[in-house]
């Protein structure tokens, strides 16, 4: 990835020495490149594949037991006995949050 990196700075006219390339928090291209590196590796593709998941489901069940925000019967015209007792709390809303973006 950092050779294909390389080359597309070369296209472009922006060929950087090795040390001499910023490192911000706002650099998107390093930060990318950095991320893809990492993130094919077999090892961390292991370990996200069989912990992070874990990770989150606890995460999420222990936010389910922040008080409630709202009843969805409030939220819902439609009264359907299941939703009854179903509650938006912050782990509706972390999860909602997650599945949409």
């Amino acid at each position: 990835l950092i050779l294909l990196d390389s080359l597309l700075q070369e296209e472009k006219g922006q060929i950087i020495k090795m040390g001499e390339e910023k490192r911000g928090f706002f650099d998107l291209r390093s930060q990318f490149i950095f991320y893809a590196s990492y993130h094919n590796q077999p090892m961390n593709v292991l370990i996200h594949l069989f912990c992070i998941w874990q990770l989150v489901w606890s995460g999420l069940a222990l936010l389910q037991f922040t008080p409630s925000l709202r009843s969805v019967s409030e939220l819902v015209s439609l009264q359907h006995p299941l939703l009854q007792y179903a509650q938006v709390n912050l782990a509706l809303a972390v999860t909602v949050i997650y599945v949409l973006t």
